[in-house]
């Protein structure tokens, strides 16, 4: 496993003792004073009385004068894809996290966390995401039609996600489908409310988790007032109905309702306070200043890039952030009144969105949580007890308890007393590591050395090495790719005209991204792949590598009319797919340059056959290719490529010298737009 990119690693707890300490269990309201708590192998092996607790000399004592010990902290709203997060929330007493949009990755690290291998935080994960409609992101799964729901959330258990994630566009029947198979599973359907469903409505159907508060106001105004369904969540018209319209009587009927059932909330009231201000804002916040030195400049960059004032007027922007700011108070009330009725609600933060930074908004959260009314206590519940309850965990962590994982925080005052406190961190027990505050501070100092690095100095050199195919090169060069307007990796490719007329690809391409649901640290992808004269895929073979570990994939075109694809993730997950079809191009996800050959080659892309492999899973598009267009006098052309995937379209748009050099390739269609820029041939 690669763990350059990983922060610095402490040892593994040898049997521990912490003594004279006080306890807060976080079972019921209580402090035990001056107690021992016995810790072997990752296990609370004795606790009680300090004067009581005998002491064996293969003990290391932690001497817990004048501290607090309580269960450590969880997230139970994060998207986790960078190396570096851990150490963020393990520094801030984040011991467990709940990923809201899941990938092989995801369930690697798990496999990782689980061998011990890193201190963690404990980490629990959704399927990936599941839209209604075409996803704005390549990441996430479409899904409209009922009679494929219930197989897509038995492929997703069977694959070994704990929870199924549902969004916004999901239609009623949909929902409902899926719904009734997570429950035949015993496993949670959780997300966003579709926006056709009020929670009752969607309750029924089988989600027993909303996201956010984003849509509670549905079915919950004054007499005469509704949300429309051509209408968005965040336009300024909803935005000043919820804040103005909003009936909370219906909310505190609705919150009986929820906890009557015991359906949960995760509000992440603490990223609406920061992930639509304008970027001037964000960075001129005091309590962000001295944390921002700890994010990848990826990351701050994508933050940047998705500044909602940059695209709007002062005179539409101002309003409208406005009326979000006073929304986070309606949002406040909400929180308030379903707890009042005894709904369950857990800390969760929507990290990494925009200015939410690991483990600190945890305990602006918490803040939020007394400020909306509850005692400190009734704050740490939800993100300690609570969470171990929802994810069905409460006889492994969540409470301090003899035979409970020791994931604990050795604090510096009383969390009961004043929230704050629960900050005040001395030690984080998590995954069978002691990490005292010296190891604490050396995992931050580990990222504040590694997040200002980004692209290209951060990369490797790569080379393709010697030629071992009998014929001749006939293309070869280096593309500097560029995505949301920062460059982010380089592509190097070599083209060889086989003897047999055949062709064969080789390319390496190093990037690292950070926007919100792609992966973070280095990834070097190697590809290599022949094709026959017509352009169509022979073989292919793709190893793809980052520091959690590799993945391969590999394409044979069998004489029987099929195609042999053969996958083994990241996770070690293997599956064989036999796909019969006629042969195929190769789309942009497994090749760009090919793209570049077939058109120097004068082969047809108009109405062709095209293969598509991503984390999606495996899809036959079509292609729709256009004739060039003259650019300049100096004989430059470029050519347009539709990619129509079952999802979204995709174009590709590529500029070629007159020597049939390619200068720049261009794919749009996606969230964000990704450019290669040829720096030699």
């Amino acid at each position: 496993m690669h763990v350059t990119s990983y922060p610095q690693l402490s040892h593994l707890m040898v049997p521990l003792a912490i003594t004279h300490v006080t306890v807060i269990p976080m079972d019921t309201e209580r402090i035990l004073p001056d107690q021992t708590v016995l810790i072997e192998d990752d296990r609370i092996v004795a606790m009680g009385p300090a004067s009581a607790i005998p002491l064996e000399a293969f003990y290391t004592v932690i001497d817990g004068t004048d501290k607090y010990l309580m269960p450590g902290l969880t997230d139970m709203h994060v998207h986790y894809w960078s190396p570096n997060e851990a150490a963020l929330f393990l520094a801030h007493g984040v011991t467990v996290v709940r990923n809201m949009a899941g990938n092989p990755y995801h369930l690697a690290l798990q496999q990782q966390l689980q061998r011990k291998k890193l201190p963690g935080p404990l980490l629990y994960t959704t399927s990936p995401l599941i839209e209604g409609g075409p996803p704005i992101h390549s990441a996430w799964r479409a899904m409209t039609n009922a009679d494929d729901a219930a197989k897509l959330v038995h492929t997703y258990a069977e694959r070994g996600y704990q929870q199924i994630k549902i969004y916004n566009q999901l239609k009623p029947d949909v929902v409902r489908a899926m719904g009734q198979a997570a429950r035949e599973l015993g496993i949670r359907m959780v997300g966003h409310c579709s926006n056709f469903m009020t929670f009752e409505e969607a309750s029924e159907a089988g989600q027993s988790c909303f996201e956010h508060f984003t849509g509670a106001w549905r079915g919950h105004f004054k007499p005469g007032y509704e949300q429309r369904s051509d209408q968005y969540n965040l336009q300024l018209d909803v935005l000043n109905m919820v804040n103005e319209k909003l009936d909370y009587d219906a909310i505190r009927r609705l919150g009986h309702y929820l906890a009557k059932h015991q359906i949960w909330n995760c509000p992440t009231l603490v990223c609406y306070h920061y992930m639509l201000n304008a970027q001037c804002e964000c960075e001129a916040d005091p309590l962000l200043q001295s944390f921002l030195k700890y994010v990848v400049h990826a990351e701050l960059k994508s933050w940047e890039e998705l500044d909602p004032s940059r695209y709007q007027e002062p005179a539409s922007f101002d309003p409208w952030i406005a009326a979000i700011h006073k929304r986070n108070e309606a949002f406040s009330r909400i929180a308030s009144l379903l707890y009042q009725e005894g709904a369950p609600l857990l800390i969760g933060t929507d990290t990494s969105v925009r200015y939410i930074v690991q483990g600190l908004s945890v305990h602006q959260e918490l803040a939020l949580f007394v400020a909306a009314g509850m005692r400190p206590f009734e704050a740490l519940r939800c993100g300690t007890s609570e969470a171990a309850r929802f994810l069905d965990q409460e006889d492994e962590w969540g409470t301090i308890k003899v035979g409970k994982r020791a994931n604990m925080l050795l604090l510096n005052a009383n969390p009961l007393e004043n929230i704050q406190a629960a900050s005040q961190i001395e030690a984080v027990c998590v995954n069978g590591f002691y990490l005292s505050r010296k190891d604490l501070d050396g995992m931050l100092a580990h990222c504040e050395r590694m997040a200002p690095a980004g692209p290209p100095q951060s990369l490797p050199h790569i080379v393709l090495g010697n030629i071992t195919a009998r014929g001749g090169v006939v293309a070869h060069g280096t593309w500097r790719e560029h995505y949301m307007d920062g460059e982010t990796g380089y592509l190097i490719y070599r083209h060889s005209h086989l003897l047999d007329g055949n062709w064969l690809i080789e390319e390496q391409h190093i990037f690292e991204y950070g926007e919100l649901f792609s992966q973070g640290g280095q990834q070097h992808r190697k590809t290599r792949f022949h094709l026959a004269a017509d352009g169509t895929i022979r073989q292919l073979s793709e190893t793809r590598e980052s520091w959690l570990g590799s993945e391969q994939l590999e394409i044979t075109w069998l004489k029987t009319g099929a195609y042999m694809i053969r996958r083994k993730e990241i996770d070690g997950y293997e599956q064989t797919q036999v796909l019969t079809s006629v042969p195929l191009l190769a789309a942009d996800t497994l090749s760009f340059t090919a793209f570049l050959l077939l058109i120097k080659n004068n082969i047809d892309l108009t109405n062709r056959l095209a293969l598509s492999i991503d984390e999606t899973g495996t899809h036959i598009v079509s292609l729709h290719g256009s004739s060039a267009e003259a650019l300049s006098q100096d004989g430059e052309t470029q050519w347009q490529v539709q990619i129509q995937r079952p999802d979204l379209p995709i174009q590709l748009s590529i500029n070629m010298a007159s020597n049939g050099e390619c200068l720049r390739l261009e794919q749009t269609g996606r969230i964000h737009k990704r450019v290669f820029a040829a720096m030699q041939s």
